[in-house]
């Protein structure tokens, strides 16, 4: 008898291996806030945020955010004021 190239979920190996990467390697903490990605130009950037609650936000320079200001934006980056203190939050690679 052939060995099958399927498993019991119908799931080929290529598959399996996408669903094991996407739910170990590329795990994100759903729990803070998260930044998707960053865009426009120099003078005028932006950022998406997802915030714990799953809701997707589009944020600007000045904004608040999660207990504090967004204030700065660039490249893959966005830095968030709290009082005396900064948090950096990157894109997920």
């Amino acid at each position: 008898m052939a060995q099958s190239d399927t498993n019991d979920t119908g799931a080929t190996p290529e598959q399996l291996k996408a669903a094991e990467i996407a739910t170990t390697e590329a795990r994100l903490n759903l729990r803070k806030t998260i930044l998707l990605g960053t865009f426009g130009s120099e003078s005028a950037p932006g950022a998406l945020l997802r915030l714990p609650s799953g809701d997707v936000i589009r944020v600007n320079k000045g904004d608040p955010v999660a207990g504090g200001e967004i204030a700065a934006i660039d490249a893959g980056s966005v830095i968030i004021a709290h009082g005396g203190r900064t948090t950096v939050l990157t894109a997920p690679r």
